[in-house]
This record gives C-alpha cells, structure tokens and sequence, in this order.
C-alpha cells in the first residue's frame, strides 16, 4: 500500500478516535485527571507539548492539528487548535499544538494513542516571587561593600590574570538592562526574548541582578565587581514582567543558549515538578558541555525541587555573611550540591542602581562566576565541581558535608590565560581528588542528603556527552516553593 493512502486512512482513524472522546469526554475515555491540574478561570488557550518519534514527525503534524480540531468542531469552539513554531523545542523532538479554549484532558488522551506521540505535557507557568526580605537600593558601593568577594578569594584569582575572560554566561531569567553603565561591555550578542513581549530589557530586575554578581565590570570607578568581572553575559529572557513564564519558554531558552555558544547557564528559578521538556532541554546542553548552576530555593526543605534537582544540575545553597554556615531559609540536603553567598548579595539593579538581594537566587550567581573563573582558568569542564569541593571550605548546620568555593585555595591550579592551553589536561587536580561531584554526607533528619553526583576526573579536550552521574530519584512534588510557584496554564 503506498504511503499516501496509509497516511490517509491513519488520518482517518485519528480523527474518528477524537471524535469518539470528544463525544464520550466524561464517560472515561482516559482518567487523567490525576495529573492535569483543574481548569484555571479566564484561561483563552491551552498549550500542549507533544514529543514525537522524530522519523514520523511529517505525519504527526497533520495527524495531531485534525485530532485536536474536531473536538474543538464537537465542543463548539470558536478558537482552533493551531501549531505553533517553536524551533528550540523541535530540536528536543517537540512539536507545540494550542487547543484553543479546549481544557486539554480529552485532548491530551486521543493525541497520547496516537502511534507516533511518545509523551504529552500541557504547558506549565511558573511564577517567580520576591527574593527572601525587602530589596534595598544602596547608592553606588564600591568593592568593599560586597562581602563575598572577602570570603570566597576572588582577588587571589583575579591577581593570577583569571577573571572569565572568554567564558559566556547565559542568564535564563526576567531579562538584563545591558545598558547598566556597570554592564558596559558585558553582554554578547544580542540574546533573546521568548515571553512574546519582543523586549530583551528588564522590567522586573530579578535578571540585572543575577547578570551583575556574575560580571559586574572591575576597575571602571563605579559600583562593585562581579565575581567573573570579565566573563560574557547571554541575556535569555524567559520570564515576563510579572516574574512569569512557563516550561517551554525555560526550554527554548536554555537550547537557544547552549546553541549560541554560553559554557554556563544560570538558572535561578524552579518549581515542583520533573518538568519533562525542561529536562530534556538541560541534558540537551550537558551533552554539548555546558554547566548548569541552579538555584536550591528558599523554603528551608530538603523536599527536592527543579532544575536544581536534576542531576545535571548543580543545585546551589545560600550560606550566611557570618560563619561558615547555611541561611534559615536556603533547601539543602536533595536540593544542594554547593553552597555559596547569598544573604545581601549588592549588585546592579535597573534603573542603573545598586541593591542588595538575598535568595539562592543570588547564591546561584556566585557560584556561575566561580565556574566562570575555572574554565577561563584551563580546568575541564567535567573537573570543575570536583575541584572546586576539593578546595572549598567545609559548612556546618544543615549544610554540613557541603562546601562554599575557596578561590584563594583554587586559584593555585589555574593556569594563567598566557600559558593556557586549547586542551584542560594542562591544570592539575590536588592530589587527593576523588571522582565524587560532592562530600558523602548523612543527614541526622533524613538520609536522602547521602546522594551524590558523580563526574568523570578525566579531562577531555572536546567535550563529548555529559559525564557519568548518579541519578537522583523521583521525589514527590511538594505544597510551596517561595523562589517560584508552578500553576499551569
């Protein structure tokens, strides 16, 4: 039989089987309701992510649009179900449908029988909130105000010429005013918006912030530094105004990163759920080389959340000025690999100010400058988590088994950028390095902080797939999040 007419008669029996649901929605064609969230009010469209085997994408396109139209012809709705182009996501093997006004449970069950549909997902909002405490405009402040870089070294780094020169940051975030006379220089490229607002500023200021405690300029007179003072600033917009986005937004802007050449991406905002495509879009960098830093949250639970929990990721802890210790509200345990500063982090804010921020939001940061300054150091890129634990200092408290980076311990293994060569098997690793990503650490409340990530200790020129880790199991999805609340669409 020819192609043609089988790809006919499929379209045929989709279409009688969306019907059929269509007409039967509430009798039990499908029960998934258990993991589609109730109807929200004043919802115009749904949006559906449909993972397709990639050899039969031609014939899921048409197939999937004349399912979802005729329950939209059954249901009586004005507002067809149309495919939207989203690039990004086709390179994960995504393709995005909107149902119109359609709530997607009925929906979800007829396209999932479809032969070629591996997985469908509606579309997740997630929602940032205010950092922990009030944000506090500072006039301009100068290094010293800025405690971090007292306790994590940077000097000592910076003194050995290793500042993140050559090293793209991607701040998937609420956008950065690139205009700030302190990111002068800082940002490459253009970068992109995916909110749909066609703006690549900041309206809410939760994204300048992070952009200027990675790379705030040193030694221009003004303001503070940031702990990669020059390292490149990719500025992917991902969350609106409001602090709201959603996963396909997050995934498409962590793909548009890794393609655009960013080493680290910083991801400071998560949720309570897996979150499928935004999985696939951070393995997709990982296997590409890139370094997801990722913000713990700030609900002082060892209950994981995500990305951080991914175990691509490396979640970051907030730890306090004072003492070598976490804040009371940083997650730790699943949720933490590394700690670091993240209680009264000054940095750019809009409007070309200064403020002071607390939240493993800023912790997040810390730690991506950090990294920074490893790479533009010569340390392989699979080495870094290793070498960055096995110099760093121990915490205490909940934290304890962690470490926060000791940029005076590490910067005697990087490699000054003159003598650096294109290969990282030219930066020593300390003697005692072992191939664990973190200390092994029992928790007395629960033992579930005993996991680790694992990383390859061989250096590879290239890099290739992402290194072996252990995999962190599935934790059951939690009741808050302070740093961002998930509601779908």
């Amino acid at each position: 039989m020819r192609p043609l007419v089988i790809a006919r008669i499929t379209r045929a029996i989709l279409i009688a089987f969306a019907a059929l649901c269509a007409v039967y929605l509430f009798a039990g064609c499908s029960d998934n309701s258990r993991r589609i969230a109730q109807p929200l009010t004043g919802i115009t469209e749904w949006t559906l992510l449909v993972k397709v085997d990639p050899k039969r994408q031609a014939e899921a396109i048409p197939g999937i649009l004349d399912m979802t139209r005729s329950f939209a012809m059954a249901s009586g709705s004005s507002n067809p179900p149309r495919l939207l182009e989203r690039p990004e996501l086709e390179k994960l093997g995504y393709l995005v449908f909107t149902t119109g006004d359609l709530y997607p449970d009925g929906v979800v069950s007829a396209i999932e029988a479809a032969p070629f549909v591996r997985t469908v997902i509606p579309d997740r909002r997630i929602r940032l909130t205010p950092p922990i405490g009030d944000m506090l405009a500072v006039p301009d402040p100068g290094i010293n105000a800025q405690w971090a870089h007292a306790k994590l070294g940077s000097q000592a780094a910076w003194a050995r010429g290793v500042t993140g020169k050559g090293v793209v940051v991607a701040v998937v975030d609420t956008g950065v005013q690139c205009s700030h006379p302190d990111l002068s220089g800082a940002c490459v490229a253009a970068g992109r918006d995916f909110t749909g607002e066609n703006s690549l500023s900041d309206p809410n200021g939760h994204g300048t912030h992070v952009a200027g405690t990675v790379a705030a300029r040193n030694g221009n007179g003004i303001g503070g530094a940031g702990i990669a003072p020059d390292a490149g600033i990719l500025s992917v917009r991902v969350l609106d105004a409001e602090g709201s986005g959603f996963d396909s937004w997050i995934a498409s802007g962590i793909v548009y990163a890794v393609d655009r050449g960013a080493k680290i991406v910083n991801l400071s905002l998560g949720g309570d759920e897996l979150g499928t495509v935004m999985r696939d879009a951070v393995q997709y960098g990982t296997q590409r080389g890139v370094i997801f830093t990722c913000a713990a949250g700030n609900s002082g639970s060892n209950v994981a959340t995500y990305p951080n929990a991914y175990p691509e990721c490396i979640g970051i802890a907030a730890t306090k000025k004072d003492g070598e210790v976490g804040t009371t509200w940083t997650n730790w345990g699943v949720n933490a690999d590394l700690g670091a500063p993240g209680e009264s982090i000054m940095s750019t804010c809009v409007t070309s100010r200064y403020c002071n921020m607390s939240g493993t939001s800023m912790a997040a940061p810390v730690a991506a400058g950090v990294v920074a300054l490893a790479l533009s150091g010569g340390v392989g890129w699979a080495d870094v988590l290793g070498l960055i634990n096995r110099t760093g200092v121990l915490l205490t408290g909940r934290l304890s088994g962690l470490r926060r980076p000791n940029l005076t311990a590490l910067s005697s293994f990087l490699v000054l950028p003159s003598s650096s060569t294109s290969t990282a098997t030219s930066t020593p690793l300390p003697a005692t390095a072992t191939s664990t990503r973190r200390p092994t650490a029992t928790s007395t409340s629960s033992p579930t902080t005993t996991r680790v990530k694992t990383a390859t200790p061989t250096r590879r020129p290239t890099p290739s797939p992402h290194p072996t880790r252990t995999r962190r199991p599935r934790w059951p999805w939690w009741q808050a999040f302070p740093l961002l609340i998930v509601k779908r669409r």
